[in-house]
């Protein structure tokens, strides 16, 4: 089991120096930002679109505490991964193999990194459900995906998830949906409301490189600050939204 005890997830995007804490998430503008201290490029370019120079296997940071999703570089995200489980790691190699076969391109996501993005998404949804802070998906999931769980507020009864047991089905053929999405199941151990111990389960498509809304930390035209995910100025309504592409995004999310 890994544990992330105070971030672990998302990395930078290309070319983007992380945090002195050491996490970095989520990317801001991608391509076009310098280089990280000392000229050296980042042994991963997660943020960089498939078949780009910058294009690498995604590995997850080192542990620290996240920005909020959504911004590039701003206040620490109030969401804190849990413990995580593979069940069967061995079986990303085939499921790599099997989407560079139906893309052409590589998978540049690696196990730890889909480890990181898990443990980090699944305490943010069960956050995002108990509080309608749906902001705090952004980044980790669709822009329709949020709308789905907006709709679906209190599915999760309140609870907080506390673990995750992670199974890699492999590569599904039964919807279409955006870019070849690889299917998880999550075996989440959660507390209620009232202290007792609840077992949920979920299925997951994650999608690879695709594009989703993220807000800044702070309104570029006011300067006010900003609520995860804010996507409008509260103060000046000033858009502050940005649509970047991101390593890992779930693409279909199956709550019950």
């Amino acid at each position: 089991m890994t544990s992330y005890p105070g971030g672990g997830w998302p990395p930078p995007a290309s070319g983007v120096p992380p945090p002195p804490s050491g996490g970095g998430w989520p990317p801001a503008t991608g391509e076009g930002l310098p280089p990280p201290p000392g000229g050296a490029r980042p042994p991963a370019s997660p943020g960089a679109p498939l078949g780009s120079p910058a294009a690498g296997v995604a590995t997850p940071p080192a542990a620290g505490r996240a920005p909020a999703p959504g911004a590039p570089g701003g206040a620490p995200s109030p969401v804190a991964p849990v413990a995580i489980a593979v069940a069967n790691p061995a079986h990303w190699a085939d499921v790599a193999t099997a989407f560079e076969r139906q893309t052409g391109v590589p998978l540049n996501v690696n196990v730890e990194y889909l480890e990181a993005f898990v443990a980090t998404a699944v305490p943010a949804l069960f956050l995002a459900d108990a509080t309608g802070q749906y902001g705090l998906l952004r980044g980790f999931m669709l822009d329709l995906v949020v709308a789905q769980c907006e709709r679906n507020r209190g599915i999760l009864e309140g609870a907080s998830a506390q673990g995750v047991s992670l199974f890699v089905v492999g590569i599904p053929h039964d919807e279409p949906e955006p870019g070849v999405p690889i299917r998880l199941k999550l075996g989440i151990s959660a507390t209620s409301r009232t202290g007792l111990s609840k077992a949920v389960e979920q299925f997951w498509d994650v999608s690879v490189n695709q594009t989703a809304t993220i807000s800044l930390v702070k309104c570029p035209d006011c300067g006010a600050p900003l609520a995860p995910g804010e996507l409008v100025c509260h103060y000046c309504h000033v858009s502050t939204a940005q649509v970047v592409v991101h390593p890992l995004l779930v693409s279909r999310l199956r709550l019950y």
